[in-house]
């Protein structure tokens, strides 16, 4: 509230058991607003458990420094510190403590969420995963900030509570390294946007600031109301925890309807926009298909002459980090009796754990939920040939019962190819020698 110019003196006290779910003080927090009172204190607010009051500062017209009325003026809010130690330590416990540990305890619940049936090359190229690992940690990082300078001062307070002396301020390291962990918080936010964002990335974190923000709004005025209204504080309580819980399925829901409709219409794609196609079964029934204009760096049209007009090129995944990029293209017809040739391949480039990306590109083809899949494998036998003719370092081919299928997964390093950097492709057909070596040479030099 706006007041005249004065100089005023401030102090605080924590009270444990005050709450803001509290319809207003307590019998308790009356007599300590009373105490005040008498010293000359006027409560201004409260926040939280902090209790803040205030008092004309001494001026040499109501007495000054030094003086009988001065010394009056000056008398701390709380004279026993072992009294004010103790309030300060159940405070703790009871609000930034608490917060900090159960922080502590829900982040690696969080990692495991994120990580969970995830393989290598999906956590590496996850850009998004990655940074809110960046963003976890911070948030460790701060809570430990808290606990520790925490506990130091405590140790410190405890001493000088027991020597009969005031407590000790909290210094300005504490202040200073809170700080950087903050600011590299944001930080790591802005960077992120910068070189990985991507629109549903940006959308859905605009959508989730503004989920948050509607359930914090809607959860702070039923909380307002209720305490408004004289009602207790257990019942506050359950009331606004329920309209919270309520708040996040709606507000979720609305998110996951608007991320669902929005896939549906591609507004998330960064490449081109499809058209449609309609194919026709022998039953009479219409197909709409997507196609898609893509560039892509390797084309059917580049190993052979083909007379096709519906061909969809798609850059159908396409994810990438500071540690790895990993891009997956397709070129595909449709069910419209023409059975024209299709191919599907993708591109891995890694600067970390190489040999658990190669496992992964190897058993995406020939394990399905870590248990092998049908009879599919992977070999090198008969390969040399192909190993010599795409200068790499290895080259696998699936096979099957009945024979080798024209599936290859192609390992380069930097000291074969140049750069560290594994390739699968899939021919529905089977590929001359002229056409594997112009794949092996594109798929190696393409720009990701």
């Amino acid at each position: 509230r706006r007041i005249e110019p004065q100089e005023l003196e401030f102090s605080i006290t924590y009270y444990p058991d005050a709450s803001v779910y509290d319809p207003g003080p307590t019998a308790s927090q009356e007599r300590l607003y009373d105490i005040c009172e008498e010293m000359g204190r006027t409560f201004v607010g409260e926040w939280w458990q902090m209790q803040i009051f205030s008092r004309p500062a001494a001026t040499a017209e109501n007495g000054g420094p030094g003086t009988a009325e001065g010394s009056e003026l000056r008398t701390p809010l709380e004279t026993d510190p072992e009294v004010k130690l103790a309030n300060v330590k159940r405070t703790m416990r009871r609000s930034g403590g608490a917060g900090n540990v159960v922080t502590l305890m829900t982040i690696p619940l969080f990692l495991l969420m994120m990580y969970m049936k995830k393989d290598t090359i999906e956590r590496l190229t996850d850009a998004y995963t990655i940074f809110a690992l960046a963003e976890y940690v911070l948030i460790a990082a701060y809570a430990l900030i808290n606990l520790g300078f925490y506990s130091m001062w405590y140790r410190k307070a405890k001493i000088a509570a027991e020597q009969g002396e005031d407590l000790p301020p909290v210094r300005g390291g504490y202040r200073i390294a809170a700080w950087i962990c903050l600011i590299l918080m944001f930080g790591s936010m802005f960077f992120w946007m910068r070189y990985f964002g991507k629109a549903l990335y940006f959308i859905v974190g605009g959508l989730v600031l503004v989920c948050t923000f509607v359930n914090v709004f809607f959860a702070e005025q039923i909380r307002k109301g209720q305490k408004r209204r004289g009602v207790s504080r257990e019942k506050n309580r359950r009331r606004t925890l329920a309209s919270i819980m309520v708040m996040g399925i709606v507000t979720t829901a609305v998110m996951t309807s608007v991320l669902v409709f929005g896939v549906t219409h591609h507004w998330f794609r960064e490449g081109s926009q499809p058209t449609e196609y309609v194919t026709t079964a022998i039953n009479g029934s219409t197909w709409t298909w997507d196609v898609y204009h893509d560039d892509i760096p390797l084309e059917i049209e580049d190993l052979m002459d083909v007379d096709y007009e519906y061909y969809s090129k798609e850059r159908r995944k396409d994810n990438g980090s500071l540690f790895a990029r990993h891009v997956k293209f397709i070129q595909n017809g449709f069910p419209d009796r023409q059975d024209p040739p299709e191919m599907e391949y993708e591109i891995l480039d890694t600067k970390l754990f190489y040999e658990a990306c190669l496992n992964d590109m190897l058993e995406s083809e020939t394990k399905l939920d870590g248990e092998p899949f049908g009879d599919r494998r992977f070999t090198v036998e008969g390969t040399e040939s192909l190993k010599a003719l795409w200068n790499a370092d290895n080259v696998y081919q699936l096979i099957r019962d009945d024979g080798p299928r024209a599936l290859y997964v192609i390992s380069w390093t930097k000291e074969s190819g140049g750069k560290d950097r594994i390739a699968k492709i899939d021919f529905s057909w089977e590929p001359t020698e002229e056409q594997l070596a112009l794949a092996g040479k594109t798929l190696l030099n393409a720009e990701l």
